[in-house]
């Protein structure tokens, strides 16, 4: 510790960093390694940061469904095809597809357990040389299922949202077996979800959105076996940088947090964390305020998504807005969402507010 940094100094920092998912860096190797050395003590678990084709969260989710033209996804990560050349399917045109994937001999491969199980090994061996902590854990990143809807045409959402669970379930199962459970975290991440209480989810096919996204949760944590950690990132979206609704404030974030910790109270298990984004602009009381109705398990930590880049005194603001709205409760900090599609020069600028503005985790 610096001799300037005394305890009246670290009193005002938050606990701990989290990062999200993705990572602007060449590798796996190198986004361990870059974790640890930029935010010593800080990290709880860290991902893989989702290199390569895999760094604009579900666009690579598109090749899954290559097979199956007539749900219209392409493969370069644009959304689903509108227009005439995709004609609206019958009932019994989604009965047919339906069967024809179910017994395909391909299937759904979402893949999610490649990439994990390959990291994995990266992780590991960096732990055994001391480089990464061993009460540090491997975080795996996951869409909700119903997150990777918006790569489909509306009209077969319906039916190939629950064969698409059942391939991202699969993948996950594999991914328990190949990794030690007290190594794992499972973070679920949930755009579609705030959308969809936005108002902004497309053409739902289920009524009671409440209701539905509560039991789509509570089969996305069953998936999880019992002595793997799970988290939350809520998220509005980082799609060219921009959110696709602006918050009003976090009563939403909040409302959807309660919920879901309420059904993992239901199943006996606590979450790890959940994370909320706070966007550049928003250090104002009236944004953080609906936070103090959050109810948080004892074991559950918050971390906050206030960190931007070039903007150290912009985050203190936003911290100390936040701490008016959570008396002593010690959350962490992180940005808004991943950093796959950030410059490098800011990723650079993100990792040392990170660690400027928190202190080591308890």
């Amino acid at each position: 510790m610096a001799a300037t940094e005394d305890a009246a100094d670290l009193a005002w920092k938050p606990s701990g960093v989290h990062l999200v998912g993705s990572v602007p860096l060449p590798g796996t190797a190198i986004v361990f390694k870059t974790a640890v050395t930029s935010l010593p003590d800080r990290l709880y678990s860290i991902p893989d940061g989702e290199t390569g084709h895999r760094n604009g969260f579900v666009a690579w989710q598109a090749a899954v469904f290559e097979a199956w033209p007539q749900i219209g996804t392409q493969s370069g990560g644009t959304l689903y095809r509108k227009g005439e050349d995709v004609p609206k399917p019958t009932q019994a045109d989604l009965e047919a597809l339906s069967a024809e994937i179910r017994t395909s001999t391909e299937g759904f491969d979402p893949g999610y357990e490649k990439y994990a199980i390959e990291s994995y090994e990266i992780f590991r061996k960096l732990q055994s040389t001391g480089q990464i902590k061993h009460n540090v854990k491997f975080q795996v990143c996951v869409p909700t299922p119903l997150s990777v809807m918006n790569r489909i045409n509306p009209d077969y959402q319906e039916v190939i949202e629950p064969l698409y669970e059942e391939a991202l379930f699969r993948s996950l199962s594999k991914i328990q077996d190949a990794i030690p459970h007290d190594s794992l975290l499972v973070q679920w991440d949930m755009p579609r979800e705030i959308a969809c209480l936005e108002g902004l989810g497309g053409e739902l096919w289920f009524g009671d959105v409440t209701k539905r996204l509560e039991a789509r949760f509570e089969r996305c944590l069953s998936a999880v076996a019992d002595d793997v950690e799970v988290g939350v990132h809520l998220c509005y979206g980082d799609f060219g940088h921009k959110h696709f609704v602006e918050p009003k404030d976090t009563t939403i974030l909040t409302d959807h947090a309660n919920r879901l910790t309420e059904v993992a109270s239901k199943a006996k298990r606590t979450l790890a964390y959940l994370h909320m984004p706070v966007p550049i602009a928003r250090h104002d009381e009236p944004y953080f305020a609906p936070l103090t109705g959050l109810m948080l398990t004892a074991g559950t930590k918050l971390y906050l998504g206030l960190v931007h880049a070039n903007d150290l005194e912009g985050t203190a603001r936003r911290i100390a807005a936040a701490r008016k709205a959570l008396p002593g409760i010690q959350f962490g900090v992180s940005s808004e969402c991943g950093l796959g599609r950030t410059p490098p020069e800011e990723l650079t600028s993100i990792l040392e507010i990170s660690k400027s503005v928190s202190r080591p985790r308890r």
